[in-house]
């Protein structure tokens, strides 16, 4: 029998911490579109396990309800549900897109490059690539920190300027959800973590990335997505995404430009031979830079910046002084996603 939702503005509606009944019957409901290829089974073994990390435990993840309680009545109906992840952040101030809009959220700009799981070219003379386990990625990120605050206080803009820290434990969180699906699906746990080019501190430049299975059923196919990619040559101390006019200066400005377009293209090889391994069909990198675009075009030639407007919209809900219209979110990377 249907049951009719109650009015929007009634005074009966609030927003409450889930209980773990409910936490768990809203889990059950998100599986059919959040499963992907795991069963019902193994997809409330990885949530439950997902809770354990360093990211999450101790309320760094908590689920929300919208729940109706009527007069009079103890229990209460479940309308809908969310999850926010505390994550950490850095702000520097100088002073579905529609959905989010609507409902007083910033749709900022979502793109990526896709490149197929093998090189569709032999480029000749690339650096080398070292794989990256994941003892190795606890100094990188505090490399990566420490670079990404220096970068950050240099720039000068008008508007606010914000991210999210690309920090370990956001990145245990990824690979323990990889882990899992892996061992899961193919019996056996990804040990490459990424790639890097160089040993010299300062002129190093790797990636980070994780696996997503999508569910048989569905059109997409398998990817790897590049979690993170660092640059430490000066060349690429530039935030803006590809295609803005800002990021022409990264493709005209210093003499290490080629070698970093060298650097970067070099991971993208080592992140497809990584997914070909792994029967993967897809390479992806979020919001790249003019220099990233242009190594990949090295590898693939005509790969073009691909917009999203449905799916994975990269939105921001702004608290602070001024309006949302004012802030730049830079490096919206996938390791961001959760």
């Amino acid at each position: 029998m249907a049951t009719s939702l109650p009015d929007a503005n009634s005074p009966d509606i609030s927003l409450v911490v889930a209980t773990p009944a409910e936490n768990l019957a809203q889990t059950h409901a998100n599986s059919v579109e959040w499963r992907g290829a795991l069963s019902l089974d193994a997809y409330l073994k990885r949530e439950a396990l997902l809770l354990t990390q360093d990211l999450t435990r101790d309320n760094g993840l908590k689920a929300w309800m919208l729940v109706h309680t009527p007069p009079g009545s103890s229990e209460r109906r479940v309308l809908c549900g969310c999850e926010s992840i505390r994550k950490r952040a850095l702000v520097k101030s100088e002073k579905g897109e529609n959905f989010y809009a609507a409902k007083g959220w910033k749709a900022m700009p979502s793109s990526h490059i896709n490149l197929p799981a093998e090189s569709s070219k032999t480029l000749t003379g690339l650096p080398e690539t070292t794989p990256l386990k994941a003892a190795d990625l606890a100094p990188l990120c505090t490399a990566d920190e420490t670079l990404l605050r220096s970068r950050l206080a240099k720039l000068s803009s008008p508007k606010t300027t914000v991210t999210l820290l690309p920090d370990s434990r956001t990145f245990d969180w990824h690979h323990a959800r990889e882990d899992f699906i892996a061992k899961d699906l193919h019996s056996r746990v990804p040990e490459i973590k990424g790639a890097i080019v160089g040993t010299e501190p300062g002129k190093r430049a790797w990636c980070i990335w994780t696996k997503v299975w999508t569910n048989p059923n569905e059109k997409a196919g398998d990817t790897l997505h590049i979690l993170r990619l660092v640059v430490e040559d000066a060349a690429y101390d530039n935030f803006a995404a590809a295609g803005s006019e800002v990021s022409e200066s990264q493709v005209n400005g210093s003499g290490g430009r080629e070698n970093v377009v060298q650097q970067i293209s070099a991971l993208l090889v080592a992140a497809q031979n990584e997914a070909k391994d792994w029967n993967m069909q897809h390479v992806e990198l979020w919001n790249p830079t003019a220099l990233a675009l242009e190594a990949a075009n090295a590898v693939l030639p005509e790969t073009k910046v691909v917009a999203r407007e449905k799916e994975s919209i990269c939105s921001l809900r702004w608290y602070g002084e001024g309006s949302g219209e004012d802030v730049d979110w830079v490096c919206s990377e996938k390791f961001g996603w959760c």
